[in-house]
Order: C-alpha cells, then sequence, then structure tokens
C-alpha cells in the first residue's frame, strides 16, 4: 500500500501537471500522459469491470457500458491530446460538432503537417471503438475476485497524488470531472436577485464613471488579431525570442506588458475586444450546441463598432477562417460591422503570382489575409479620392496561421516555434505595407494583440516568469506616428479595456471608466476588477480586485456562488452582470438566415463603400 501512494504522488493527476512532468516530446509521451495522469480512474474503471462478473448479466451488461464509455473518453482524450496538444472536452465536442465541413479542414491539415500524430490518434480511436463492444459483452472469467484489489489499489494512487492537486475544487479530477462538470448554468433564485440587486446597484453606479478625453481624434484604425500569439513566445513582453520583428514594433510603440486575455477560446477573445464584456455566459447561457458560442452577447450594446458609429466610422472584419462556424457571422453582424470577409471572399480565389494559396486547418495563410487588407485599404483610397469621402474606418483582422493544429505555410518543420516565426515575418511584413502606403504618415493607428494565450499547458518555466496569471498572458501595443514610442506599460489590463479605450480616442469621453482601464490615458488606472475564463472548467473564473489585491479563483454555481478571500465584491459584480445579459441569451440566429447589417464583401461592394451606405 505504501508503494502504492508513492506511486501516486509520482504520477500528477492532471494531463497539465502531467505534460510538465514527463515531457510531451513525443506522441508516445503525450500518450504516457494521458494514461498515467489518470492512473488511477483506470484502476477503478479495470475494478468495476472485473466487478460485473459477480451480478446479473443485464445489470453486468450496463455496469461494464458505463466503463465503455469512460473508456471512449479517455482514447478520445489521448487522442485529441495526441493530435492538438489540447485537452479533451465533451461541452466542446457538443458546442462546435455542428460543422462537419470545417472539422474534415482541420484533420486534413493536421494530417498533412502532422501525418504521424493525427494519424496514429485516428488509429487508436478507430481501435478503441472496434474493442468496445468485447469491453461490454465479454464479462471476466473469474467471477471478479481482483475487483476489491484493483480498486483499492486505485483509491491510493489517488489520495497518494493528492498533493500535487491543489484545491480539490480547481485541480483535481478526470476527463470526466474537467468534460461535464458546469455549474455555471444553475438559475439564480428570486431571492438571490433580489439581494444582488440591492447590494450591486450601488456598487454598478460607483464603478459607472465618466473620462474625459479633451483632444479626441479620428483615425483610420486597425485591430490586427494574431492567432494564440502568447507572451511566453515574446521577448518583449517576459517570454522567448521567437517573435523578434512583432518586438521590434513593440519598442517603437505603446505596449502593455501585463496584458491579459480574458479567456482561452477565440470566441472568448472576440466577446472580450468587440462586446467589451468577459466571456462569462449568463445562467442559463451554457453552449448547448454550436450555434449558441455566443449566446447572451449577441446584439451587445456597448459592442466596439456601434461605440464608434458616433465619430463616423464604418467597420469590416476580414479573416481568412470561416466566419460561419460558431455562428460568428451573426455575432459581427449584430455588433455593427458592414462588412464581413472570409475564405469565401473571392479575392483569395486567385492566389498569388497565379499560384494557389496553400490552404491550412482555416483556410488560405496569413499573408493572403494581409493582401487582402491592403487592398481593400487601396479601394478606400480610391474611393475617397473619387468622392471627396473622409468617414475614417475600423478594419479588424483575424488570422488562422498559427491555430492549432501547427500547420507551417512555409513548409516542414510543423512546430511552434517555425510557424510563430512565420506568423512575426508576416505581420511585420503587412506593417511595411502600411507604412509604404501613407498609413501611419495619415495618421492611422495599428493595435497589435493575441485573441488568446497558446491552448498548451502552461509551463513551470513560463509561470516563473510571468506569474499566476501566465494562462492569460498575451502581447499588446499601439503603433501610430502620434503616439509616443518606447514606452512599457505595466498596468493590468485586459481585452475587455480596448472597446472603451477606442470609445474614448475617437468620441471624447467613456462612461465606464471605473469599470474599465483607459489604455491610451496614461492617468487612467487598471479597471476595479479583472475576470478571465479557467481552462479546468466553465464554471471557474480567475479573478483579480485591483483595489484590494486580491486574487484567485471564483466558482460559479448559481445561489452557492463562492470566491476566494478578497474577492467577495468581484463575485457580486460577475453576478451582477451576468444577470444583465441574460435577456440576450434568447438571441440564437439561425446560421442560414439573412444577416440584419452587415454584407460580405464582393468587388461591388468595394466599389460602393466609401460613399454609400454599407447596409443592404
Amino acid at each position: 500500500m505504501a508503494l502504492t501512494l508513492a506511486l501516486g504522488w509520482l504520477v500528477p493527476l492532471n494531463l497539465g501537471g502531467g505534460g510538465d512532468f514527463w515531457g510531451r516530446e513525443t506522441a508516445l509521451a503525450m500518450a504516457r500522459d494521458s494514461l498515467l495522469s489518470h492512473l488511477w480512474v483506470w484502476g477503478l474503471m479495470a475494478g468495476v469491470w472485473s466487478f460485473s462478473g459477480r451480478i446479473p448479466a443485464i445489470g453486468a451488461v450496463g455496469m461494464r457500458g458505463l466503463v465503455a464509455i469512460g473508456l471512449l473518453g479517455y482514447l478520445a482524450d489521448i487522442a485529441v491530446g495526441t493530435a492538438f496538444q489540447v485537452r479533451f472536452f465533451l461541452r466542446d465536442a457538443i458546442a462546435f460538432g455542428g460543422d462537419p465541413v470545417t472539422w474534415l479542414h482541420f484533420l486534413t491539415a493536421g494530417l498533412a503537417a502532422r501525418p504521424a500524430f493525427v494519424g496514429g490518434a485516428i488509429l487508436l480511436l478507430v481501435w478503441g471503438l472496434a474493442g468496445l463492444p468485447a469491453v461490454v459483452f465479454r464479462g471476466p472469467r473469474r467471477s471478479g475476485r481482483w475487483a476489491g484489489p484493483i480498486c483499492g489499489l486505485a483509491v491510493a494512487v489517488g489520495l497518494g497524488s493528492l498533493p500535487h492537486s491543489g484545491r480539490w475544487r480547481t485541480r483535481v479530477g478526470s476527463v470526466w470531472e474537467l468534460a461535464l462538470t458546469d455549474t455555471s448554468s444553475r438559475p439564480y433564485s428570486p431571492a438571490f436577485r433580489h439581494q444582488v440587486a440591492r447590494q450591486g446597484a450601488p456598487m454598478a453606479a460607483s464603478l459607472n464613471s465618466v473620462r474625459q478625453n479633451p483632444a479626441p481624434r479620428r483615425p483610420d484604425i486597425i485591430l490586427l488579431i494574431i492567432e494564440s500569439w502568447s507572451a511566453y513566445q515574446s521577448a518583449r513582453f517576459g517570454g522567448e525570442d521567437w517573435t523578434p520583428r512583432l518586438d521590434g514594433l513593440a519598442a517603437r510603440g505603446w505596449a502593455f506588458t501585463n496584458f491579459h486575455a480574458n479567456g482561452i477560446l477565440t470566441e472568448d477573445g472576440i466577446i472580450s475586444m468587440i462586446a467589451g464584456e468577459e466571456p462569462i455566459m449568463p445562467a442559463g447561457g451554457v453552449r448547448r450546441g454550436w450555434l449558441e458560442c455566443f449566446a447572451g452577447f449577441m446584439g451587445a450594446d456597448r459592442a466596439l463598432p456601434r461605440l464608434l458609429a458616433p465619430a463616423g466610422y464604418r467597420s469590416c472584419w476580414l479573416t481568412t477562417g470561416p466566419i460561419r462556424f460558431s455562428c460568428k457571422h451573426q455575432f459581427l453582424d449584430l455588433a455593427g460591422f458592414d462588412l464581413l470577409s472570409d475564405g469565401s471572399d473571392p479575392f483569395y480565389g486567385r492566389g498569388e503570382d497565379g499560384v494557389p494559396w496553400p490552404i491550412g486547418a482555416f483556410g488560405p495563410p496569413d499573408r493572403a489575409l494581409y493582401l487582402r487588407a491592403l487592398d481593400l485599404l487601396d479601394a478606400i483610397d480610391r474611393g475617397r479620392e473619387r468622392t471627396g469621402a473622409t468617414r475614417p474606418w475600423l478594419l479588424v483582422l483575424e488570422t488562422t496561421s498559427s491555430h492549432l493544429p501547427l500547420h507551417n505555410p512555409d513548409g516542414p518543420p510543423h512546430d511552434e516555434a517555425p510557424v510563430m516565426a512565420y506568423a512575426d515575418r508576416e505581420a511585420a511584413a503587412f506593417v511595411g505595407g502600411l507604412r509604404g502606403r501613407g498609413f501611419f504618415r495619415d495618421g492611422g493607428l495599428l493595435i497589435v494583440t493575441a485573441d488568446h494565450r497558446s491552448m498548451g499547458p502552461v509551463t513551470d518555466r513560463e509561470r516563473r516568469r510571468l506569474g499566476p496569471s501566465a494562462g492569460w498572458r498575451i502581447p499588446m501595443f499601439f503603433l501610430a506616428d502620434w503616439l509616443p514610442s518606447g514606452i512599457k506599460d505595466g498596468r493590468l489590463a485586459a481585452q475587455t479595456d480596448l472597446a472603451p479605450t477606442l470609445e474614448w480616442l475617437t468620441t471624447g469621453r467613456t462612461p465606464v471608466a471605473g469599470r474599465r482601464c483607459v489604455l491610451l490615458d496614461p492617468g487612467s488606472p487598471p479597471a476595479r476588477f479583472f475576470a478571465a475564463r479557467m481552462q479546468d472548467a466553465r464554471h471557474l473564473i480567475h479573478a483579480t480586485d485591483t483595489l484590494n489585491g486580491a486574487s484567485g479563483t471564483i466558482r460559479l454555481a448559481g445561489d452557492r456562488s463562492s470566491s476566494d478571500g478578497g474577492l467577495e465584491e468581484a463575485l457580486l459584480w460577475i453576478t451582477w452582470e451576468r444577470m444583465a445579459r441574460e435577456p440576450r441569451t434568447t438571441v440564437i440566429p439561425d446560421v442560414r438566415a439573412p444577416l440584419r447589417h452587415a454584407r460580405m464583401i464582393t468587388p461591388e461592394s468595394l466599389d460602393a463603400i466609401p460613399s454609400g451606405s454599407a447596409s443592404p
């Protein structure tokens, strides 16, 4: 028994820890991580399967069926972890499983980039599926004599591994706990709602303070969102020297060295930057399908394009990925974007120099997106010359080449460092193209950041360099000829601060300065609260109260929601915000429904955009 307890201590419970402990250099190592990191649960399943030999046939088949489901979950975890370096979450498989075409492209790109990894993972999954009937219908031969000892050893391994677990609610748990535990959708009772309304209204009023800008300006704005660009990949932001060109640009601009993503997925980043809200779903807004990823955030009143509209801005979203995936096009439409462009844009059919674009997991590479954006800017300039129009533009560019599964457009090796080197080179070339076209000379503003941190595990080295919030740390900088250069701003800031900052810049004021940090105002303090979704489970939130310095975890569970010490007011504020968003959970447009405001870019629409309305 003592030996078993020691074994449990040597084998961390979760794959994040297991990955750091054992290493993830090969497909075999990653499969080993998945197996060993939950050795105690494997033992319990083996014990249950063995015990099924002692009960009647029908009950035994049902019991072994549960074991088969557990095995299938673990096989999926190994397959997904091996192919894409992320955990398998059943809820996300349900949420994103409604678009087989996109997933087919995803797997095809994965096979092209890492055939041994992805192919082996698929074979493992197929092998497991083929063997499940034998698990269910063939019972143990010796009537379960080993059931008790196996279960006892498994429990001993689990107890032995507790020193690695930290908080039971946030660290311990099999893939099934991670996949299925989601108390965030529990409704609030009327009495609890009344209590929150009584306590939250004064707090909301105190946080909604107005900040004035005595010298507003209306530059053309480009927001460049680089997929998965992380602080640990950038020397300028505290990490490795993987993106030297972007670091050089940041050194010439206004860089935020303590900047955080508010979530862990692309959808989270889009919600945070465009809706200006933490991607924490309202109660009752759990993702029940892939069309509901933006449920609770559709039609946000303070969406970025809507905030800039009073200053005369038109707005365009450009990406090479499938914009209908997760119903993103409907979210952007209801946010107020005028034009949308994705991989179906006719521009991408022409390729470069007569050569078709190489297609990654989510369409053409970053270089194609940048050329598309430069072409759009040329069209806007021609329209301005022709009509004398002066309305400014907001262009949001979402890259895809650094998305998992990693596929280097330059060719092998398809690993993280060379993929980020490609993303770095092409982003810098795009900025050079902007400078050559006079974008900065004419007063343009470029904002460069990421949608979220890389989806791989956080390493001990990263935590030592970046601190406890390493899992959300991303680069962010502003670049314009009229801004001071060489600034390293250490204020705690997040993606949710971007929309009110641009509102303050272009309209002269923002009414939510107490809730958010006005990034381009050096005198603006950090936002009172920072909150970000955690990777462990949807009901867990990493939060910081900048007034008292408290930082820790909030757990959402309806009336039983709780927080670490010092975060009681942060929990109240988050609950108040979630309740205010609940009416929006009913706004779930059909993916096939026509757009209400935005329209997809075509050659005809490009000719008309500077002078006419962008609405249908």
